[in-house]
């Protein structure tokens, strides 16, 4: 077996040594780092959301940075509209991919104009709907993936591949609403059977 591992300085003598991270959390929020490392969502202005994420991860560390950026995305345009932040605006995806844009706005025709007029910052919001919703089955996995290669006996394995099941039934399990408000851009994840 070979663990996650991590780099520790010996308080007696100053020497660098490996120590094996002692927790499943620990492990995987290591793992999550270092997947993170070197990764910039933001690189050229003139790109897509999905091309500046394109590879990478779907980490908490790369999702707050998408999430920033389609933050200043959404501030400029409805700024450029003349929309209101307030009363916030609910963005979902459809089961066909559509975007779906709703909230308690008197001005919610303005709203789903400004995305059928601007169809980049409409696809960058699908992108980003889609990036956020696949962030809690990674971390899902990754917990899998260590607790399974800590797993000492047979029996152990078989009790995981039963608790991490909907992993490998080819079904999406999250349903991802985002929220925009004054507050900002937040992303909300729910896990459905």
């Amino acid at each position: 077996m070979s663990g996650i591992w991590a780099v520790k300085n010996d308080e007696d003598n100053g020497q660098v040594k490996f120590q094996r991270l002692s927790t499943i959390s620990q492990q995987v929020e290591f793992t999550e780092i270092m997947q993170s490392l070197g990764n910039d969502v933001i690189t050229e202005p003139d790109m897509t959301l999905e091309e500046k994420i394109y590879g990478l991860a779907p980490t908490r560390t790369n999702v707050e940075k998408a999430t920033e950026y389609m933050q200043g995305r959404l501030e400029q345009a409805f700024k450029k509209a003349g929309l209101a932040y307030e009363p916030e605006v609910k963005f979902g995806l459809g089961a066909d991919g559509s975007l779906q844009i709703y909230g308690d706005r008197s001005d919610m025709e303005k709203v789903k104009s400004l995305f059928e007029k601007d169809t980049g910052l409409a696809d960058d919001m699908k992108t980003f709907i889609g990036f956020a919703d696949a962030m809690p089955q990674y971390m899902r996995m990754l917990e899998y993936q260590i607790k399974y290669e800590n797993a000492k006996t047979d029996a152990e394995r078989r009790a995981l591949d039963e608790e991490y099941s909907d992993l490998f039934d080819g079904k999406d399990h999250y349903d991802t609403t985002c929220t925009f408000s004054s507050e900002g851009l937040s992303a909300q994840s729910e896990f459905i059977e």
